[in-house]
């Protein structure tokens, strides 16, 4: 993922940076609020989802204003960059999810272990 980064204008790496960090943070709380595979439970509250979709939405767009550009130095981000988030952040939500299923797993064991 960094390497598509090498050579270009520090601006850049910031500005993915920026958003990349703000989308894994979404996808970890989405993960994290159920104890089960997150597609399996019920959907969060609609005030959670709208939170969240404006998070997400100003956070994509704000390298595209002239806010981004002129007070946060934000760079236009390239195309190629959003396909790489949408396998590293398919990737790190796949990670999470059998973090917290292993996690869950394990406390079960060592509950049963405690009782027996």
């Amino acid at each position: 993922f960094f390497i598509s980064f090498f050579g270009k204008a520090p601006a850049v790496f910031q500005t993915n940076w920026f958003m990349f960090s703000l989308l894994t943070e979404i996808i970890f709380f989405v993960s994290i609020r159920t104890r089960i595979f997150v597609l399996y439970s019920r959907g969060p509250s609609w005030v959670w989802s709208v939170l969240a979709l404006v998070a997400a939405g100003i956070g994509l767009g704000l390298p595209f204003t002239q806010t981004g550009h002129q007070f946060l130095k934000f760079a236009r981000p390239e195309g190629h960059h959003f396909i790489w988030f949408l396998v590293v952040l398919t990737g790190y939500f796949i990670v999470i999810e059998f973090a917290k299923l292993g996690y869950y797993a394990m406390q079960a064991k060592m509950a049963v272990k405690k009782e027996g």
